[in-house]
């Protein structure tokens, strides 16, 4: 047995494809970070101190919802991929989790327990 460690590797989670198949956004550090599906150099979409999580693609490709802690509990926003300001979807203090668009990008679904009595 050898006593090496091998070498620290960044741990991705939570990847998203998106539509055309051509960039993946992931998270790592807390962050979104957006890269070409085959490689190259990843561009930080996000850079708050609060964690963000679950990134998900709008159908055509130009927005990504995410969820973020940066209000407390955890809450949706929507992230225009050409420029533009992060909009706040919900505000609710049960943590609200991004899970899918609708097929024509008019919805946005999440999950949540602010319902649970």
């Amino acid at each position: 047995m050898s006593n090496q460690k091998a070498p620290a590797r960044p741990y991705f989670r939570t990847p998203a494809i998106a539509p055309a198949g051509d960039r993946l956004a992931f998270v790592y550090a807390g962050d979104i970070w957006l890269a070409a599906i085959g490689g190259g150099t990843a561009e930080r979409l996000t850079a708050h101190p609060s964690n963000h999580a679950r990134p998900a693609w709008a159908p055509d490709g130009e927005q990504l919802a995410f969820t973020s802690y940066r209000t407390g509990g955890g809450d949706v926003y929507v992230l225009p991929l050409r420029g533009g300001e992060v909009r706040r979807i919900t505000y609710h203090d049960a943590p609200s989790m991004v899970e899918a668009w609708s097929h024509d990008g008019a919805q946005l679904f999440f999950s949540s327990t602010r319902d649970r009595q």
